[in-house]
């Protein structure tokens, strides 16, 4: 696939995804209780985290040799049996911090282990570095279709949403996609079991940050459930799952582009073009989205859980409002990443996640009103000192881009002291709508007018994006 249609994918599965995962939240929070629903965004929350262990760093390291043409049969077998090693060791996580918070928190987290395991043997990586996107884009795909089809069906039939159903369908759409696709005998699981130790080093040097910078995104939502907050998870959970959905709009140019950087000796053209088209769009996207839910927070936070009142109206106001900032972690790690520049990434995700799970746990033994809002808080704050701990290091690495860079970390820490006010001010949240929106818009505008004009994408350009 060319860059292009590559990001036509991305992009396609990530709103259909986005979609079905609105769908899932809306329906999952009507089939279910406040504590039942939270409890299982939870485990979600768990799992999601659990996934990347076993995914970030051999998952980027196959497709970063698949890319350039360096994956033997050999070497595939050790990547797959380390993926598998991952996922028993983290499925056994995931039991024992389902069974340390209650009963329902096992029973929901339970078929979430197993698929885990399944996950591991999941070769989608080597098809990605290979430039096919497609078994990654409908796994996205169906991995919130799912469950929001679950929900529905359970919704019309007026029945109750089962705790383990969501995880039984994880493990459904695993086994759906690697038939589909023929990546079983892609897999070579029997080789595995001979193959040689996995490359363990590498794979700690580029999976390690990531895998750090994911606890960030999931321990709010774990420490509130697992302390007896569920109605409070439930309304971070639905905040942050939001978040990743903007993100993943976000960061499509960024993953579009991640085969062709991996795979070119030089990359500098299509590093600076990315770039700044990446810093734009997710501007954009950021700030758009951020607009709406400014504008009417009763009415999507309604839709995305049955129960949402005052304070998850806030949570999730502020929550989006650091998009930009997790954004551009997202979209210049990529980026950095493909060119082999993961060094700097561990201090960056240890930094951040710090700052969040030391927060969090103020946050719960605490217990400020309302702790959901108090979450996000800590969780703006950690991904802004990341954000800005990785901008130093782009600016020297990508002296081409400085301006992009540096604008990119202005919108990013506009975007959360705007968000910031809307979240804890109510009446002012309309004219911070309109100044965001105006904002999204100027920066789209100008970009459809510098290429209608035929304008270089050059710092040097004006406007700033």
């Amino acid at each position: 696939m060319t860059t292009r249609k590559l990001a036509a994918t991305f992009g396609g599965a990530a709103v259909l995804g986005h979609l079905s995962q609105f769908a899932w939240l809306g329906l999952g929070s009507r089939t279910m209780s406040t504590e039942a629903f939270g409890t299982v965004l939870a485990a979600q929350a768990l799992y999601g985290f659990l996934q990347v262990v076993i995914d970030a760093g051999p998952g980027f390291y196959g497709a970063r040799l698949a890319a350039s043409r360096g994956l033997d049969a050999l070497t595939r077998g050790s990547i797959v049996r380390l993926r598998l090693q991952l996922a028993l060791v983290a499925a056994g996580v995931a039991l024992a911090v389902g069974a340390a918070a209650d009963a329902r928190s096992l029973e929901a987290t339970a078929p979430f282990a197993v698929a885990l395991v399944l996950f591991g043997a999941l070769n989608y990586w080597e098809a990605f570095g290979l430039g096919n996107a497609r078994p990654w884009s409908a796994y996205v795909v169906l991995r919130s279709l799912a469950p929001a089809g679950a929900a529905l069906t359970l919704f019309l039939l007026g029945r109750s949403f089962p705790l383990v159903l969501a995880g039984i369908a994880e493990c459904g759409v695993i086994v759906v996609v690697s038939l589909a696709f023929r990546l079983s005998a892609r897999t070579g699981i029997s080789r595995a079991f001979s193959a040689p130790r996995g490359p363990w080093r590498s794979v700690t040097r580029i999976g390690l940050p990531v895998v750090i910078g994911q606890m960030g995104l999931a321990c709010g939502t774990i420490l509130l459930n697992a302390t007896g907050a569920a109605a409070a998870a439930a309304a971070f959970a639905v905040s942050v799952r939001l978040l990743t959905g903007i993100n993943q709009l976000a960061g499509v140019l960024a993953t579009a582009l991640f085969p062709r950087l991996a795979g070119a000796e030089a990359s500098e053209d299509v590093e600076g073009h990315g770039v700044e088209m990446g810093v734009r769009a997710l501007v954009v996207v950021t700030f758009g989205a951020t607009a709406v839910l400014m504008f009417r927070p009763r009415f999507v936070t309604s839709l995305l859980l049955g129960h949402a009142g005052d304070a998850a109206q806030a949570a999730a106001v502020l929550t989006l409002a650091t998009s930009c900032a997790t954004g551009f972690v997202v979209l210049f790690t990529l980026v950095l990443l493909a060119r082999n520049g993961e060094d700097v990434f561990l201090r960056v995700y240890v930094a951040a996640t710090t700052v969040i799970l030391g927060g969090g746990i103020v946050v719960v033994l605490v217990s400020p009103a309302p702790r959901a809002l108090a979450m996000a808080s800590v969780f703006a704050v950690g991904q802004l000192v990341g954000m800005f701990l990785l901008a130093r290091h782009a600016l020297v690495s990508l002296p081409n881009r400085k301006r992009a860079v540096r604008h990119g970390a202005i919108a990013a820490l506009v975007l959360v002291a705007v968000g910031f006010l809307a979240a804890t001010t109510p009446g002012v949240r309309g004219s911070a709508s309109v100044v965001t929106a105006v904002t999204a818009l100027v920066v789209a505008s100008a970009a459809v007018t510098r290429r209608r004009l035929g304008a270089p994408a050059t710092d040097s350009a004006r406007p700033g994006f």
